[in-house]
């Protein structure tokens, strides 16, 4: 059992490194890597919501450099979010895929900068 989960730990890690751009948006799936069949189908969106998970599962993976690139990437590229909104889901680069609102984004989003941040939330506040 532990060397499944010890598996488990190692194969997350990279699915999570695979799916965190350069630019500092997290994809769904980073569909572009060679290890994909090459009849899948593109998931490679940024989903505030998910994205979220992610950042609070390289916390406990302690996987580095991930935080504040994908916060920076919401404050300068993720549309509609100079309105203080989180849509649905975005192109990496941050247009939005489609224009539902769900609060659940920025409530997730808000999650995982309390869960980065909990011992020191001032830090919170700064971000660039």
């Amino acid at each position: 059992m532990k060397d499944k989960i010890n598996r488990l730990i190692l194969s997350s890690k990279e699915v999570i490194k695979n799916c965190i751009l350069e630019n500092g948006a997290i994809v769904a799936a980073n569909s572009d890597l060679n290890i994909y069949p090459s009849d899948v189908q593109s998931y490679r969106y940024v989903w505030p919501r998910d994205a979220s998970f992610v950042l609070v599962a390289a916390d406990i993976l302690k996987i580095k450099n991930v935080h504040k690139n994908f916060y920076n990437w919401i404050l300068n590229r993720a549309e509609g979010f100079e309105d203080g909104l989180l849509y649905q889901n975005y192109y990496p680069n941050g247009p939005k895929r489609w224009l539902a609102f769900q609060p659940d984004q920025n409530g997730s989003v808000l999650w995982s900068i309390y869960e980065h941040h909990k011992d020191n939330l001032k830090d919170a506040l700064v971000f660039k």
